[in-house]
């Protein structure tokens, strides 16, 4: 059996219910995702009955930049939400299960990135049920390189408690118990679990079977073969307990059929089989292939494949275990066509001066692991990657550059502070004890700069961080214009990330521009959570114009024009020989505005007024800067550490742990057009 996933390997079909002409060009030329293009409304037409199976077959022909085109379809009642659908254009996995009762339905088309679409039609077909894939022939895969591949997963197993032997015996024994490091066992047999209130982290890790890897190897060391048949038999219980509540059916399906989970619980999946096939009955075995199969094949459908992220790189990085280990079986893709899509990957999402799109030092160090493990899988298989070498020697050389005195990667964006070693591929190429970031270096494509001074005094060199990116809104904060110093230890920095759990205040405040050293305007940041729309107006923030020719006097501008009728120009100018940094801020717009400038401190500081216009920072009682405001704008200026209301501000976040009140310097200013402010950080 061949050509899965062709619709009539996954649907028994049933009458078909309309065919809607839709002929309709689409064109959207911007990085933006437009909500605007209907392509089918329907009212008081209920055209689906409940607890029913439809297929939606929608043709059509896209000419695409590395850009992803989705439908959604959304069921109302009275005007209110019921159900939502993601659909594929072109798509074999476009079958919905109505679930809720509604009265009209609308149908849009969501595209991001330079794209040409011409949908032609869309037919609604009702089906009977999904089919399970009748696997009839002893698929053996070939699994010599799933150790290798598995060095690409390994970091989804690093915020685990170490399981012993004797626990696991002991869970096995009874049942299988789902340990998450900061939160209480649960038992994955549990139905509610999936579907639970607990953290998004822990949900995330749950649906993607992310301790599976540590069970097998784990179970491959126990002596007594009855125990650890018991041990297997209870943990593919698990894994049929999701088999046979679990579906994907185009519905909105949350952290259950997430992008990332269902990469993760791929590969976790090949590997137990690939470990324990033979312990299984040829019931259970086709069981367990046929919805690896599935999901496999869904990894790489067009409008379930995030590609151009790092969700996406995994993603297809489960989809080539599954073809290489499968030899191609049961799918319309290659593994050609996959390792392409990888390649493409690292070119599109990492820059011509190596840096990570994604705004974040530490997935940039994550991504270099990966792209070196993915890379000598293809020599070993034969594929050319020798193209891709330049990139990485210039992603090593962009963590080097941009790593702090004490060889942490700074906190920006959603990846919390990481030692280089922490990403094992790159001691690879540098010695950490020896390595030496250059002293001037500016990034101005992707948005960062670096000044420095006395490297040889290691933590005591000064250190500035200057970085105005908007490359990509994945693991992105609002920081426009963001700056860090440090001498000693960071002293002017910003508020970290909390993670992901995106209803927690304190992730959507480390993601707002208040967290930031940075502009708030009209008491509203840039985009103040991460999920909620964003701009994507990634030519709003740029780098203006730098200058590194005089060593001892560097500068760099940067610019955004995010804020709707707002341009904010900030220009970073370092004096080495007095070890001083000012920064010129100028904000204008065409109506007056109050505008508010934040600057965050480290928390092991303590900051004094003087007086209307100078503050002094201290470290264990020790002055370490003076800073000056000047300004021909009336402003006020407050010291704010640890404000629960009427809005979070003064804290440091970090991922696990409880946040750290810390101050910040509030600057603001009411009723103005234009300002200028110009802000001298002295080092003493």
């Amino acid at each position: 059996m061949t050509g899965f996933p062709k619709k009539e390997l996954l649907y028994e079909f049933g009458k078909e219910i309309t065919y809607i002409k839709i002929n309709k060009e689409i064109k959207c030329n911007i990085s933006i995702i437009d909500t605007n293009k209907t392509l089918l409304y329907k009212n008081n037409n209920t055209l689906f009955e409940k607890d029913h199976y439809y297929f939606f077959d929608i043709k059509g022909i896209c000419k695409k930049k590395y850009a992803r085109i989705i439908v959604k379809l959304f069921t109302y009642l009275d005007n209110v939400i019921q159900e939502e659908f993601v659909l594929g254009v072109n798509s074999s996995f476009n079958i919905i299960k109505i679930h809720k009762e509604y009265n009209n339905f609308k149908i849009y088309l969501f595209a991001m990135g330079e794209v040409e679409i011409n949908i032609d039609n869309i037919k609604v077909i009702e089906v009977n049920d999904t089919k399970k894939i009748d696997i009839k022939e002893n698929i053996v895969i070939k699994s010599d390189l799933l150790e290798d591949l598995l060095k690409a997963f390994n970091l989804f197993t690093r915020n685990y408690n170490n399981i012993s032997k004797d626990q696991l015996i002991a869970n096995g024994l009874n049942d299988i118990w789902y340990e998450v490091k900061g939160y209480e066992e649960i038992k994955v047999l549990d139905l509610s679990s999936w579907s639970s209130d607990k953290p998004r982290n822990y949900l995330l890790s749950l649906n993607a079977y992310s301790n599976c890897i540590i069970y097998c190897d784990l179970i491959k060391e126990i002596d007594d073969e009855k125990t650890s048949d018991k041990i297997i038999d209870n943990y593919y219980k698990t894994i049929e307990f999701f088999i046979d509540n679990y579906e994907y059916t185009s519905q909105f399906n949350g952290l259950t059929y997430n992008d990332m989970t269902v990469a993760k619980r791929v590969f976790a999946w090949i590997y137990f089989y690939a470990h324990f096939h033979d312990k299984l009955s040829d019931t259970k075995k086709n069981k367990l292939l046929s919805f690896i199969i599935y999901e496999a094949n869904l990894l790489m459908e067009d409008h379930f494949n995030t590609r151009g992220t790092n969700h996406g790189l995994y993603q297809d990085i489960a989809a080539f275990t599954y073809l290489y280990c499968f030899q191609n079986k049961y799918s319309n893709y290659k593994l050609e066509d996959i390792a392409k899509n990888i390649c493409e990957y690292f070119n599109f999402a990492i820059t011509d001066e190596g840096v990570l799109k994604e705004h974040s030092p530490v997935y940039q160090a994550l991504i270099l692991e990966n792209m070196k493990v993915i890379f000598n899988v293809f020599k070993k298989i034969g594929f050319d990657v020798k193209d891709m070498q330049d990139k990485i020697n210039k992603m090593v050389d962009y963590c080097v550059n941009i790593m702090m005195p004490n060889q942490l990667l700074p906190r920006i964006g959603d990846g919390t502070e990481g030692r280089l070693s922490w990403a094992s591929s790159l001691e690879k190429f540098v010695d950490l004890d020896k390595v030496k970031p250059k002293e001037n270096i500016v990034y101005p494509e992707s948005g960062y700069a670096v000044f420095r001074k006395d490297i040889d005094k290691k933590e005591k060199s000064t250190y500035v961080l200057f970085y105005n990116a908007y490359n990509s809104f994945y693991h992105k904060h609002s920081d426009e214009n963001g700056l860090i110093i440090y001498r000693d230890g960071e002293i002017i920095t910003e508020a970290g990330a909390n993670g992901y759990q995106y209803d927690d205040p304190y992730t959507k405040y480390a993601y707002s521009s208040w967290a930031h050293n940075t502009l708030i305007v009209n008491d509203k940041g840039l985009v103040e959570e991460k999920n909620i729309p964003n701009d994507y107006n990634y030519n709003g923030t740029y780098i203006d114009k730098y200058d590194i020719n005089n060593p001892l006097n560097v500068s760099i501008t940067g610019v955004t024009e995010r804020y709707k009728n707002v341009k904010f120009e900030r220009n970073v100018l370092y004096k080495k020989k007095k070890d001083m940094i000012i920064v010129k801020d100028i904000v204008s717009s065409n109506v007056d505005n109050k505008y508010t400038i934040l600057w965050n401190l480290a928390v092991d500081l303590d900051v004094k007024m003087i007086n209307n216009n100078k503050l002094e920072v201290y470290r264990n009682d020790k002055r370490v800067m003076a800073i000056v405001i000047k300004s021909s704008s009336k402003y006020d200026i407050s010291l704010i550490k640890g404000q629960k209301e009427p809005r979070l501000l003064g804290w440091m976040v970090k991922q696990g742990s409880d946040p750290i009140p810390t101050y910040v310097i509030k600057i603001d200013f009411y009723c103005n057009k234009k300002i200028k402010l110009i802000t001298r950080f002295l080092l003493d």
